[in-house]
């Protein structure tokens, strides 16, 4: 029996899980890290309490749920979508929908949880009436490029991050788009 994908908006007693997500997905594994992975998860859920608590008009965190085999519902993924400007250190420049902080929790990826997160997203960008959705990728990782891909997402430009510059580290990213236009009723 195929288990059922829920993706539904972040609720408060969510935050504690999400953080925890996050922080298993983005830096785990980083030996320079390590040391700092309990001030960084504290860093996400403050984060995430604080973007729930005082929410934005154009920002959505989604998390997608899973019913354990105890009955439990479980949080197998999150993403995050807004509108913001393109450049991440400035706040000048076009702002578009961006989705964020996409992750899968290693038990359930493969399983179409990411897909279904950014499925998600489209209907909330079309409520904002805008027609596209961004993201930037790393480059070398294939495994996400070829999920986005698959939904839709076409590569715009190679970037290299300003901190990535500084810190000696040229890792390509990527800037994806999809559009996202509204279907019209007359064509239905």
């Amino acid at each position: 029996m195929e288990k059922q994908i829920v993706v539904r908006s972040l609720q408060l007693e969510d935050i504690p899980s999400v953080a925890e997500l996050l922080s298993e997905a983005f830096y785990a594994g980083n030996i320079w890290l390590g040391w700092a992975a309990p001030i960084l998860k504290l860093g996400i859920y403050q984060d995430l309490k604080t973007r729930y608590s005082n929410p934005l008009p154009q920002h959505s965190c989604l998390v997608s749920t899973q019913v354990s085999a105890d009955g439990q519902s479980i949080i197998t993924g999150t993403v995050e979508v807004s509108v913001r400007p393109l450049v991440s250190w400035g706040t000048f420049g076009q702002s578009v929908p961006y989705i964020s902080n996409l992750a899968v929790a290693k038990s359930f990826r493969r399983e179409g949880v990411g897909r279904a997160l950014l499925l998600a997203c489209e209907p909330i960008v079309q409520r904002w009436q805008k027609d596209a959705l961004y993201l930037h990728v790393k480059g070398e990782n294939q495994a996400a490029r070829g999920l986005y891909f698959s939904v839709g997402y076409r590569q715009q430009r190679d970037e290299i991050p300003v901190w990535a510059r500084l810190f000696g580290q040229p890792q390509t990213q990527l800037l994806l788009r999809k559009s996202v236009q509204q279907k019209n009723s007359a064509s239905l």
